[in-house]
């Protein structure tokens, strides 16, 4: 009941308080306008990610006051990751104003995701890396994974819409695995700010996420997935199969540009959800197609790893391979 009742609040919370900004980003001029790289045509407002930040940050804070699931033995992480997501979002939202440069970003998200290793611990690699290796690994993951988030924020819907079914779908196997307290009520958190963020961000989108929350969703989901591994609730390879569709997608968008000598600093139309928006000629249908593969096609797989660990290697491979296939495909209508 707690659960459904989280899930309401932060989900109407977010749903009031991204209302409540539009006007504001309005009369402040926080437009972002359109361009030959855009998907979109006409000037929207941005930084609608504050709400989704807000929200989470309000709906743990009366949680945590009306009933103390955040003081279980997960609390501590849980609260230095909400602290290390709140100074990310900070410093994305300044970004957004000012365009900070690319190195100034970068050691700052390397600095806080060095923080929340250093207080939760490395994703536990079964001993096969000294701990110094899996600490980097684990930093360069958490980076990677954030900006990966933003890079897929460039649609209507879709970076939200994968918010909501990723942290519901964790949600979820946390249930199966009789793992509650902190984590999942967090977890909760996201998925319900998320999806009152979705109710405005949906095709045709009244306001943009922005930096500052693709980047904050991006590094909680991370870091909810650092927590849950070194505290053995869920496996690493449930949480690849989860966010299949987005590494997916980007990874392969970044190698490709790589191999081809492209400037990977530089903005660009050539992901898979963008070459689809640009075939089909709307947002809706590309964010629907990625969030029927996620619960047709992932989250089954998710529960599979996540019953069979000693299999998990062949179900993450096999979440990948029609994916990366489907990304290579794309190409053709480039």
């Amino acid at each position: 009941m707690t659960l459904l009742l989280l899930l309401l609040f932060s989900s109407c919370l977010c749903c009031v308080l991204t209302g409540r900004f539009i006007p504001l980003a309005r009369r402040y001029r926080l437009f972002d306008k359109p361009n030959q790289r855009s998907s979109h045509s006409q000037p929207t407002p941005r930084g609608g990610g504050l709400a989704i930040v807000a929200s989470v940050f309000i709906s743990c804070v009366l949680l945590q006051y009306y009933y103390p699931v955040f003081s279980d033995g997960f609390g501590w992480h849980t609260k230095v990751l909400l602290v290390c997501a709140l100074l990310i979002a900070v410093i994305s939202f300044v970004d957004d104003m000012r365009d900070l440069s690319v190195a100034l970003r970068l050691s700052l998200q390397g600095l806080l995701s060095l923080i929340l290793v250093f207080f939760v611990g490395p994703v536990p690699l079964a001993n096969l890396l000294p701990i110094w290796a899996s600490v980097m690994l684990s930093c360069i993951g958490l980076m990677w994974l954030l900006n990966l988030y933003n890079f897929m924020d460039g649609i209507d819907g879709l970076a939200a819409s994968e918010a909501v079914v990723v942290c519901f779908a964790a949600a979820g196997v946390l249930v199966i695995n009789n793992a509650g307290g902190s984590v999942i009520f967090l977890t909760i958190a996201l998925a319900g700010s998320a999806l009152g963020f979705l109710v405005w961000n949906w095709s045709p989108a009244k306001l943009f996420m922005g930096d500052s929350g693709s980047v904050f969703l991006g590094f909680s989901i991370g870091g909810l997935a650092l927590i849950t591994t070194q505290g053995e609730l869920l496996t690493i390879s449930v949480w690849l199969i989860l966010l299949a569709v987005f590494i997916a997608d980007a990874s392969y968008t970044l190698s490709r540009r790589l191999f081809t000598g492209q400037d990977i600093f530089q903005a660009h139309r050539s992901h898979g959800y963008q070459i689809l928006a640009d075939h089909w000629a709307s947002h809706a249908k590309v964010s629907l197609l990625y969030m029927g593969i996620n619960i047709v096609w992932l989250v089954p797989l998710a529960i599979a790893a996540n019953a069979w660990p000693q299999l998990s290697l062949v179900i993450v491979i096999t979440a990948y391979v029609p994916l990366l296939a489907m990304m290579a495909k794309l190409d053709n209508l480039a």
